[in-house]
């Protein structure tokens, strides 16, 4: 009898950071995501404007529930606000263990994404799925 997979979900979110954040500070968060995320089966998408995160994660739920309390106690961001939380049958982000967009990306793709904190959940999801297709993402 074989195995069934955990239910996979996808969880959408933004936050502030606590500072400003040139390229070295984001290169940082993206390699810690990106081995954390490897060793959990996780894949997903980061976009950063204006101090403001709006990330994608997709996965298993028990280790996206998980990486999600993680990323509640980071210090390095607040008002982290949860704007979609749903099981899923397929990954849309899985080039990715964590890709990356920044906001001269969006600027150059002339990608409209306004205040990433202001986003219904369908806005989010939209920007990010938009943002995939890019070759920019890194």
């Amino acid at each position: 009898m074989s195995q069934k997979s955990p239910p996979m979900v996808e969880l959408i979110y933004y936050s502030h950071s606590i500072s400003v954040l040139n390229a070295e500070d984001v290169a940082l968060i993206l390699e810690g995501a990106r081995e954390k995320n490897s060793g959990m089966d996780i894949t997903g998408l980061l976009i950063y404007k204006g101090g403001c995160f709006l990330q994608v994660i997709e996965g298993p739920r028990d280790k996206i529930n998980q990486l999600f309390q993680s990323i509640s106690h980071d210090a390095r961001h607040f008002d982290i606000t949860l704007v979609c939380y749903r099981e899923t049958d397929r990954r849309n982000f899985e080039a990715w263990r964590m890709g990356y967009l920044d906001e001269q990306a969006l600027a150059a793709q002339d990608l409209q994404v306004g205040n990433l904190d202001a986003l219904t959940a369908s806005e989010a999801r939209n920007i990010l799925l938009d943002a995939a297709s890019l070759e920019e993402v890194t």
